[in-house]
């Protein structure tokens, strides 16, 4: 991809699948066993984002925002924010509370090439050579999986105690796993 952004690790955050003001995710994905009511969902999701989101920081959503009319989710002033469009985000579009609006995009974080679609992938561009892959929308039911120096990440918040997850933290999870496609001694070469 030609217009492939360059950001910087230690400012970039990511988050999914925060359903801000969906009744019907909260008993869906079982959120309603931590959060007695919808408006506790959305005020914890919001706080968390806050409380970690600086001016200066990106924040890239990878789908599923909210219901029509969720507004701008962290509430702090100078953060940038992308959302990469996910199933029930059809009505969102760049305003004022979201600097782009897309449906795909790829980065370099630290070096790594790393490509955000709402939707898991099975096989993503440079794969096998070190790129990261992140997404959301299985709310933690496709398993997290490595792949040498990179791999294929859930950043929803049902994965991530409902708070946003750095870059850092991405790829200190991906090195915690089993390499997946490692070529083991007694398998035939590839």
């Amino acid at each position: 991809m030609e217009d492939r952004r360059e950001l910087p690790a230690a400012r970039t955050w990511f988050t999914a699948d925060t359903h801000i003001g969906q009744a019907d995710v909260a008993s869906y994905f079982g959120r309603d066993r931590y959060f007695p009511t919808l408006a506790h969902h959305d005020r914890r999701i919001r706080a968390e984002l806050k409380a970690r989101i600086e001016p200066g920081d990106t924040l890239v959503h990878l789908g599923d925002v909210g219901a029509k009319g969720a507004r701008s989710l962290c509430g702090v002033p100078g953060v940038r924010q992308i959302l990469v469009r996910g199933n029930h985000d059809d009505h969102v579009r760049a305003r004022g509370e979201w600097d782009e609006v897309v449906d795909y995009v790829e980065f370099e974080i630290g070096g790594q090439l790393v490509l955000c679609l709402h939707y898991p992938m099975l096989a993503w561009r440079g794969d096998r050579k070190g790129s990261i892959h992140l997404h959301g929308h299985s709310h933690g039911r496709v398993k997290d999986e490595r792949r040498g120096r990179g791999g294929r990440i859930d950043v929803g918040v049902d994965c991530w105690s409902y708070k946003p997850v750095r870059f850092s933290q991405i790829v200190q999870r991906l090195a915690g796993l089993h390499d997946s496609h490692a070529v083991r001694a007694d398998s035939p070469a590839r």
